[in-house]
């Protein structure tokens, strides 16, 4: 159905051996089978392996970085790399992202909405304080 690969993905929360007083988040996109072929067997799901795909999120994120951006989550180290041979796509794509974790409480959608008016307001206002730096940032790196 022209969708793209498949694949699957998981946010931790993290931080290194040495400092656990430092945190930073990792993402792990994992190519899965197509539907209907997960328990066939390791040649069959190996002809699905595909190469890195491009994630709007890493895509952003490099970009972000290459571009200087100082309102965003820093990009502390990425992977791109194949799945082993006994993964559920042998020669697959597996991709790691780790950012810094920056101050605050991450907002979801149900977070949000539950904020009374007020509260809702100003993060509202916070968001159209910092978004023209982010576009002004993409832009300065296009144009570079």
């Amino acid at each position: 159905m022209d969708l793209g690969l498949p694949f699957a993905a998981a946010k931790f929360l993290c931080h290194p051996k040495e400092n656990p007083s430092i945190k930073a988040f990792m993402r792990i996109y994992l190519q899965i089978p197509v539907a209907g072929n997960e328990f066939q067997n390791s040649q069959i799901r190996r002809r699905q392996a595909a190469g890195p795909q491009s994630h709007v999120e890493f895509r952003t994120l490099i970009l972000l970085q290459k571009s200087k951006c100082e309102v965003v989550p820093r990009l502390l180290a990425h992977r791109e790399t194949k799945q082993i041979e006994d993964g559920i796509i042998p020669g697959g794509y597996i991709t790691y992202l780790v950012w810094e974790k920056v101050r605050g409480e991450s907002l979801s959608s149900e977070k949000f909405w539950k904020l009374d008016p007020g509260s809702r307001q100003t993060i509202r206002d916070k968001f159209r304080e910092v978004y023209p730096y982010v576009c002004l940032s993409l832009i300065k790196y296009i144009l570079n």
